[in-house]
């Protein structure tokens, strides 16, 4: 069989070994590979080894492990090898049992909090005991347990009791049983038998952050912090509007009596109607109005004027509008420069000649870089060389040119000029040096006219896009152009219609030179000649960086050359780059540069 043992029953002598043969006998069989002396044992009802014995310690035995307690584990000290594949009474096929005399230890059984039995003979007495106590923090250590914060073990660890019954842990003045004079104007219940029960003295019930008592701690102190009082003394706890410091509602009367004005005047300066129109400043709700004053209405967005209020455009019921000629639509000095021109009011002087504006809404700038929070009115042109006379006592009053200067201090005295002839505040200096010093590092927080900041140009240039034309087409409602030459072809790729840039911007390719305003197509906030035609100051100082600032009305650098936008200086050489919304110059002279008002609303 080749197994390398040979048959003693048949053998030959020889000086070599002849094929077939080996030097030795011993083979119990010699027909089979498989049995020889020595070979692995299987159980298959032969003697493979020949040692005589059938199926003893055969290979593929199966081990079996003594289970005196009947748990289901044995231990592997007493074992049973057999062939049978039938597991043997009092026997098991697992050896993890660390107790074999006892039936309530194994491996199978739930852990215990005995500190001498390790029922589940993992080899600690105690981890993972199912019949554990539960105990709550006591923080304070006034023996009263908190129950909000419990733990669950075999013992009682430090720190913690188990019970609970306190009602405040972080103080051990705080427990049951507490007699009735130990409440304080403190913001807490003193008494745990009291938690049912509200001390109203202690609460602010009208949220004004005024409690009743008046305070015995120091308001930083009171138990809970997220309802730390101001003070104590509330004078009307049912009121919420009304004590020193309130913020003032668009009611008619004053809710902060620490006010300078409140012995003066029976309202804050914006709930007052100035000019009789019916209308106040602020945002009027008839629902809270409480002063004996009737008003109609509120968002007067110039309260100097009674032809200037909310509906005074009987077209237009919810714009701020002046209609002095009572047709219904709103005054636009430029009315019918262009199709579907409109504007949300217009400062009219006498001979018919003044800056249209539109509301630019406050919000997020579109690439997400910077957020404009106030709402502010915007010239829908830059500055004609006609308003700028009629403004500044020239002559030549109906000019429809871009009215262009050298420095922005001509431009600065304009802006306070028209805020002198409407009754607002001017915010530069009287010389057109700059902004007036309290107005420096936060331009829009002056109420009267004014150029506007880097940040709120680009913003009301992009009137929603993303992208560097507005369309009002395509995913992004505008697209841009790669162009450099003076193609008078040059198109927008926007994605949609892709149209001309002639319809909606002067550039080298349709014009040598500056064109009257409002010729070509509008944005989407309804503005002319944001791009091209000439470029704009605006009030920020040059620099590398936009936005600067802060995320919330970035003002800008406060010294340096001027910044303009718009496009580059010389229009009859304007290439198409030149006029996208992000295009920045900080040149401060030039004599093409024009000029965009605005006003904050407020």
């Amino acid at each position: 069989d080749g197994d390398g043992f040979g048959d003693s029953n048949s053998s030959h002598q020889s000086c070599y070994v002849p094929l077939g043969y080996v030097p030795n006998f011993g083979d119990c069989d010699d027909t089979s590979n498989q049995v020889y002396p020595n070979a692995p044992e299987f159980c298959n009802n032969t003697d493979n080894n020949c040692d005589g014995l059938v199926d003893n310690n055969a290979v593929d035995s199966s081990v079996f492990y003594l289970d005196q307690d009947g748990d289901g584990h044995g231990v592997s000290s007493d074992t049973l090898v057999t062939c049978e594949t039938i597991l043997p009474p009092n026997y098991s096929i697992l050896s993890d049992d660390c107790d074999d005399a006892d039936p309530t230890r194994s491996p199978s059984e739930s852990e215990l909090c005995t500190d001498s039995v390790d029922e589940n003979c993992d080899g600690d007495t105690t981890f993972a005991a199912v019949d554990l106590t539960t105990f709550y923090a006591d923080s304070d250590m006034d023996g009263y347990g908190n129950p909000s914060i419990s733990i669950q073990l075999c013992d009682e660890p430090s720190g913690y009791v188990d019970n609970a019954d306190d009602c405040n842990d972080t103080d051990s003045d705080v427990q049951p049983f507490m007699p009735v004079e130990a409440e304080l104007c403190n913001g807490k219940v003193d008494r745990c038998e009291n938690q049912s029960l509200v001390q109203v003295n202690e609460v602010d019930l009208d949220g004004d952050g005024y409690v009743t008592c008046e305070l015995d701690v120091d308001p930083l102190q009171w138990e809970d912090p997220s309802m730390t009082p101001l003070g104590g003394g509330d004078c009307d706890d049912g009121n919420a509007d009304r004590y020193p410091g309130a913020t003032e509602l668009c009611n008619g009367i004053f809710e902060d009596c620490a006010n300078v004005n409140y012995d003066f005047q029976p309202a804050p300066d914006l709930e007052i109607d100035n000019d009789g129109d019916g209308f106040v400043e602020c945002t009027y709700y008839a629902s809270v109005w409480a002063s004996p004053t009737v008003v109609s209405g509120g968002d007067d967005c110039d309260d100097s004027s009674d032809l200037t209020y909310v509906g005074a455009a009987a077209n237009y019921p919810n714009l701020c509008a002046q209609d002095s000629d009572f047709d219904g639509e709103p005054d636009c000095n430029l009315t019918g420069v262009a199709q579907d021109y409109g504007c949300d009011y217009g400062v009219i002087y006498p001979n018919g000649t003044g800056p249209d504006f539109v509301l630019i809404p406050a919000g997020v700038d579109p690439l997400g870089r910077y957020e404009i929070t106030r709402d502010y009115y915007m010239m829908t042109t830059e500055v004609t060389a006609g308003m700028y006379d009629t403004i500044m006592g020239g002559t030549d009053i109906y000019n429809q040119l871009p009215k262009t200067s050298n420095y922005p201090t001509y431009t600065m005295q304009l802006a306070n000029q028209l805020s002198v002839d409407t009754g607002f505040d001017t915010c530069y200096e009287q010389d057109g040096s700059g902004p007036k010093q309290e107005y420096l590092y936060d331009i829009a927080s002056c109420s009267g006219y004014r150029l506007p900041t880097e940040a709120e140009w680009e913003y009301a240039a992009r009137s929603g896009t993303t992208s560097d034309l507005w369309t009002g087409s395509g995913p992004d409602l505008g697209g841009t152009t790669t162009e450099q030459g003076c193609d008078y072809d040059t198109v927008i790729f926007d994605g949609n219609l892709n149209p001309y840039l002639r319809d909606y911007s002067w550039f080298c390719g349709n014009t040598t030179s500056s064109q009257p305003v409002a010729q070509l197509l509008p944005n989407g906030f309804g503005l002319y000649d944001m791009h091209g035609n000439v470029p704009e100051y605006v009030n920020d100082i040059g620099s590398s960086i936009f936005p600067y600032g802060s995320f919330q009305n970035p003002n800008g650098y406060v010294t340096g050359s001027q910044r303009v936008r718009g496009s580059s200086g010389n229009l009859g050489s304007t290439t198409p780059v030149e006029v996208l919304v992000g295009y920045r110059d900080a040149q401060n002279h030039h004599a093409t540069r024009g000029t965009r008002l605005v006003r904050t609303i407020f």
